[in-house]
């Protein structure tokens, strides 16, 4: 069982693709001439197709597709600029992650994510959900159980860039005070089941600073660069991102 994160054209009529694997982790597959119009392999070998993957394993270098029995190509994501920008951001942090892990949490909770967006629950706060709960992969997880600076589980009062989680009132410096909201919706959002996600109906601007306050710890803890992210800001800054394709 796999998704593709990422693919490559290689020679005039094949690709190489990137395939998260629950078995096996990241491992690149040859698609050899699917670019043909007539290859069987032509509409499995994309981006966001997760399903059943066949193929003979090279541990060691490129493993050669065979076929895929598709079990989701998520055909609703692929309808929508802004839900296209924000799969393709999950694909390409998945991909950078899976450096790092294997463990099958990430992949499921890739799949879990992506099958919520393509039922319609907001891309936005879905990928905010997703960020917030990898980063402990990443090695930078946030304190958001207790106060990072005493471990006291009351009065929580805002979250510290610097210090990387929650602060009480007594330990509040010269840092600004959060939306209560924000403080709750960051807690649910790290022990939430996504799989379990039924609907969401959040504020925008509550979601916008949990958006923005993500954005600025993964630049300063992570090291992470994506040029999905540069082109989700971009279509957001040129107010494409509710168009249907």
């Amino acid at each position: 069982m796999g998704i593709i994160l990422k693919e490559i054209n290689y020679s005039e009529s094949s690709k190489i693709l990137t395939v998260f694997t629950k078995d096996y982790g990241k491992i690149g597959i040859l698609s050899k001439g699917c670019r043909n119009i007539r290859s069987k392999l032509r509409s499995v070998s994309a981006r966001l197709i997760y399903g059943f993957f066949h193929f003979y394993y090279q541990p060691n270098g490129l493993s050669t597709l065979i076929c895929v029995d598709v079990i989701d190509p998520f055909s609703n994501i692929l309808s929508s600029i802004e839900d296209i920008a924000y799969a393709n951001y999950l694909l390409e942090l998945t991909e950078k992650i899976a450096e790092l892990e294997k463990e099958e949490v990430l992949f499921d909770l890739l799949i879990a994510t992506l099958e919520k967006m393509n039922e319609g629950v907001p891309s936005k706060i879905l990928s905010c959900i997703f960020s917030l709960k990898v980063l402990p992969l990443l090695g930078c997880g946030l304190v958001l159980d207790s106060c990072v600076g005493c471990g006291s589980l009351e009065n929580i009062v805002t979250i510290d860039l610097e210090q990387g989680g929650f602060l009480c009132h007594k330990c509040l410096t010269n840092q600004s005070l959060v939306d209560p909201k924000l403080i709750q919706l960051m807690r649910l959002s790290m022990e939430v089941d996504v799989s379990k996600i039924k609907k969401l109906s959040l504020d925008q601007d509550l979601v916008d600073s949990f958006s923005n306050f993500l954005d600025e710890y993964y630049e300063k803890y992570t090291g992470i660069s994506l040029k999905s992210k540069i082109f989700l800001k971009n279509i957001m800054r040129l107010g494409v991102s509710n168009e249907k394709i």
